[in-house]
């Protein structure tokens, strides 16, 4: 695997004007678009799920405990699928939310399962405590002996982080495991892949160090700065992320910054939005038909209509 170090310069900004709150009636934690505009959002330590449509349209997915901890939503835009405990003590489910119908189904009930990820052929990815499950859009189910609670689906296989940070690629046409080879200079931990639904691109986080950006298709790895929370955007192609400071105690500023990866050029972050003492984001999310969604440290959310490929020229 060819690794490729990128530096970069912080070189401009942008200002964010027209700020919407959304009224979603609860402290907020995290919030994201849906395809058709929605909103969905969770709670304090991501328990429960919810829609919100409008301030007197609020509808409840799930109120189980870490229900919002890394849904994700099918590539057709038509389900939700994320796990979740009715009990912090009993057994986890993994379901799925039909955004059409409002039908919810059990998918896996175990012990400790992760969180479920949708490839872009919208067959479903997780670990049920001790295999990486795969099930299609048919309900065919395959079992593999390899992953960890966040398992990723990536390319021809699936991505996990190990318990000593190593992070590991099954490839399942050739029924075989590698560690992908990465080098730090902080602490050589790797947690929390991310799949973009939009390429073949994982984005991970090394312990006290920067975002790591994986290409499957060239098999390279690209050091990027450090952030928080990065989420991928489609249009324009990039990286949306936190850049966070805190004094020991709570979140005392926050940047949104971005990273462009349009034609696979890696561009330098700009920062897309300063916060304040009154309004610390801590989530961010954007669509390129709806605009900037930010949830801030006290748990309100806003929306801001913005063309975020306008905003970056």
């Amino acid at each position: 695997m060819k690794k490729t170090i990128i530096f970069f310069v912080i070189i401009t900004t942008v200002t964010i004007m027209g700020l919407t709150p959304i009224q979603t009636g609860v402290y907020s934690l995290d919030a994201s678009w849906l395809p058709d505009g929605r909103i969905v959002f969770t709670g304090p330590k991501y328990r429960g799920l919810y829609i919100y449509s409008n301030q007197s349209d609020i509808d409840t997915i799930s109120n189980m405990w870490k229900a919002g901890y890394n849904f994700s939503v099918s590539p057709d835009g038509e389900k939700i699928a994320f796990s979740g405990k009715k009990d912090p003590d009993g057994a986890g489910l993994i379901q799925e939310y039909n955004l059409n119908t409002g039908e919810k189904t059990t998918i896996c009930k175990s012990q400790n399962p992760g969180p479920p990820t949708f490839g872009t052929n919208g067959s479903l990815y997780f670990y049920d405590g001790s295999q990486t499950i795969i099930v299609d859009k048919s309900g065919n189910i395959d079992r593999f002996d390899y992953g960890a609670y966040l398992t990723v689906p990536a390319g021809d296989g699936f991505i996990w982080c190990d318990r000593e940070g190593k992070a590991n690629f099954f490839d399942i046409e050739r029924n075989q495991s590698a560690q992908i080879e990465y080098s730090g200079n902080i602490s050589n931990i790797l947690f929390s892949p991310i799949k973009s639904p939009y390429s073949n691109r994982v984005i991970m986080e090394e312990l006290g160090g920067p975002m790591i950006l994986l290409n499957l298709d060239k098999m390279e790895i690209f050091i990027l700065p450090s952030g928080e929370y990065p989420t991928f955007t489609s249009l324009p192609s990039g990286i949306l992320y936190l850049e966070m400071a805190d004094d020991g105690m709570e979140i005392t500023r926050s940047l949104l910054k971005f990273i462009s990866l349009e034609d696979d050029i890696i561009g330098e972050p700009r920062i897309i939005f300063e916060s304040n003492l009154d309004r610390i984001i801590t989530r961010a999310d954007y669509s390129p038909d709806y605009g900037l969604l930010f949830v801030t440290k006290n748990g309100n959310v806003f929306k801001a209509e913005t063309e975020l490929k306008e905003e970056i020229r």
